[in-house]
């Protein structure tokens, strides 16, 4: 069973990464910081794979194995981001929220693994 923390850290986890993830897709400043990360062909299939894992953070709810796979996914995806980041450059500030998100998602995965 879900504690109730980890309940709300998953909603709010979710609609983060489905806004963020849409973001990616339709924003132009977004594109232009993905062109900064030397990324530039990769915003949408980041938004996507953020939107899927958000999607799948509500599914894995009601399906353990699907939170499992989305919290893994995303801790890595916001692990790369650290990582391209860190290598842009950016100060601990900018790279704050991909590690609040690492730190978040790797924490939910604990949780799911041991439901």
């Amino acid at each position: 069973m879900i504690s109730p923390l980890a309940f709300g850290l998953i909603l709010v986890s979710s609609i983060s990464f489905i806004v963020y993830g849409l973001t990616c897709i339709f924003s132009v400043k977004m594109k232009e910081e993905f062109k900064r990360f030397g990324l530039a062909k990769f915003p949408e299939l980041i938004g996507v794979l953020e939107i899927a894992g958000g999607i799948g953070l509500l599914i894995g709810l009601y399906f353990p194995f699907f939170l499992v796979l989305s919290t893994g996914g995303l801790t890595f995806l916001m692990f790369m981001a650290l990582f391209f980041r860190m290598k842009a450059g950016d100060t601990f500030w900018q790279s704050s929220p991909a590690t609040v998100f690492m730190i978040l998602t790797g924490y939910l995965f604990v949780v799911a693994v041991n439901l």
